[in-house]
């Protein structure tokens, strides 16, 4: 991903360049503040905040609009650049304090966009809007009652469509992984072991879209759509999915952009008994041992995060552990889900796991009579253990 960002007065929207249009009349009735990036065959930048403070005060009724608006993906609209793309155009009403100065309109246009895409630990909003906008462009228009309406067109990488497609699939994966009363760390790991286990770095249909004008909308391999609908994904993809899970799980994270090997990257933090961790389940896919989860700054190689990652203000949001997270250690058999006692919990995973519901990296501790398969006559003996009726002698053991 390349990180390029001009500004020039020619309102262009042509190539997704930057593009800051003030009129030089700055009582104009109509100011353009367009705000996009622009892109390579490789991989896309996608807009982010500056991590400049803004001294300017906008309309919290507009922020929670232009959100719930962004997120809902209202007003959708197909816009024919080199290819086909979906806009998602919305509009506030708000009171400018000062409506003939451009450069606080500017301020302000800038600033309740940002505001609309700040982390609200809703799994469809904060980094999930914000991470898969390619770009956006936003216009003011004078109103007779002194107000002004701001109109913001926004490119997304999915359309409305593909987004109610996704909801239903995120909730039948969530589903799948069966996180109800598992462990923060055990849900981490499941949602990271489902992306690294079933996604694959894939950036075709990018590539499909710069050849052609008929594919139909800009590509979803920059989105969480890509990763858990197509199973083919970029970076991003891959961290902008694990954000949604993860947060849907109750389990707090962000997507970091920044360099890794010398070119631009995506990855995650989340949280974990109140510090949190760094993992790129991008570099982890597919890989027999993880080099890249739930690591330390010192343990996470080759990974620079851009300047808004750097912050005083998002070092004291964010604090990262000075070490690489320790997995507890399951080495009791029948204590199936880790969690120190053997109980009809353990029970039901084993079932679960006998009929392919549930998977487990702990074999050996679902496998009380050791007969190497797991199956009903396993999960009964847990069960019998867990009312002491049972007199297996491997239940209870520890493993190496």
């Amino acid at each position: 991903m390349k990180n390029k960002k001009l500004l020039s007065l020619a309102l262009s929207f042509v190539m997704l360049i930057p593009t800051l249009c003030l009129p030089l009349n700055a009582v104009a009735a109509e100011i353009d503040y367009v705000y996009s990036e622009s892109y390579d065959s490789e991989d896309i930048k996608l807009i982010e905040p500056s991590g400049a403070v803004s001294n300017v005060s906008v309309d919290s009724n507009a922020v929670i609009k232009l959100r719930n608006d962004l997120r809902n993906h209202e007003t959708q609209s197909v816009m024919k650049l080199p290819f086909p793309v979906p806009v998602t155009t919305v509009s506030v009403n708000v009171k400018l304090d000062k409506p003939s100065d451009k450069e606080y309109c500017s301020e302000y246009m800038r600033t309740l966009f940002n505001k609309a895409v700040e982390h609200t630990g809703n799994p469809i909003e904060g980094d999930y809007i914000l991470r898969q906008i390619s770009g956006y462009e936003c216009s003011m228009e004078s109103q007779s009652n002194g107000r002004s309406k701001l109109t913001y067109k926004v490119t997304f990488f999915t359309s409305k469509e593909k987004e109610n497609e996704l909801n239903t699939t995120v909730d039948e994966i969530l589903k799948s992984l069966n996180l109800n009363g598992k462990s923060d760390y055990e849900k981490i790991k499941a949602i990271y072991d489902y992306l690294c286990s079933n996604v694959t770095y894939d950036n075709l249909d990018f590539l499909v879209a710069m050849s052609t004008d008929a594919y139909v909308y800009f590509p979803t391999a920059h989105s969480a759509y890509g990763a858990l609908q197509k199973k083919q994904c970029v970076c991003q993809g891959y961290a902008v999915a694990f954000y949604r899970l993860a947060l849907s799980a109750g389990i707090d994270s962000r997507v970091i952009f920044g360099t890794a090997s010398g070119g631009g990257h995506a990855w995650n933090i989340v949280k974990l008994n109140g510090k949190y961790y760094l993992l790129d389940s991008t570099w982890d896919a597919g890989q027999s041992e993880y080099k890249y989860f739930l690591k330390s700054e010192k343990d996470f190689p080759d990974h620079t995060p851009d300047d808004e990652h750097k912050t005083a203000s998002w070092k004291s949001s964010y604090p990262i552990s000075a070490t690489s997270y320790k997995a507890p250690v399951y080495d009791t058999i029948g204590d199936v889900d880790g969690d120190g006692s053997i109980t009809a919990a353990d029970s039901l995973s084993v079932l679960r796991i006998s009929v392919k519901l549930e998977t487990t990296n702990y074999t050996k501790l679902a496998d009380v009579d050791g007969n190497a398969s797991i199956d009903s006559a396993d999960a009964l003996d847990i069960l019998r253990y867990s009312v002491h009726l049972s007199a297996n002698s491997n239940i209870g053991k520890k493993i190496k």
